[in-house]
């Protein structure tokens, strides 16, 4: 995961892999966000529109220097989203910046 605020800078956790979604065809979402797991509804009614519900997540206390509060926050303000070489993006309103999500990679069968 990536955040580019509104002013073009980037910054990223020191592991990415403790920042994911996963989109279930049924309109859920389950989000892993540094020590906090959680999930949430999601609808898309437009081309690229992303609306996201409020999101149900556990409350432990993340290191220092943990990007939880941050995404935490920002969730109820994603508006759109765009897939661009297998990246997720997520838009944020009035220019707010984006988040851009890698795929996770797919265990390779051993043997």
């Amino acid at each position: 995961m990536r955040i580019t605020g509104s002013d073009g800078k980037s910054v990223e956790p020191d592991d990415r892999a403790k920042y994911t979604l996963s989109f279930e065809p049924d309109g859920g979402v389950v989000a892993r966000i540094d020590c906090n797991r959680g999930h949430a509804t999601w609808k898309a009614e437009a081309p690229n529109q992303l609306v996201l519900g409020p999101l149900a997540l556990t409350r432990m206390m993340c290191p220092e220097g943990s990007m939880h509060d941050r995404v935490a926050a920002d969730w109820g303000a994603v508006r759109s989203y765009a897939i661009k070489n297998a990246h997720l993006f997520l838009s944020l309103v009035a220019d707010g910046g984006s988040y851009e999500y890698e795929p996770v990679p797919t265990a390779q069968p051993s043997g």
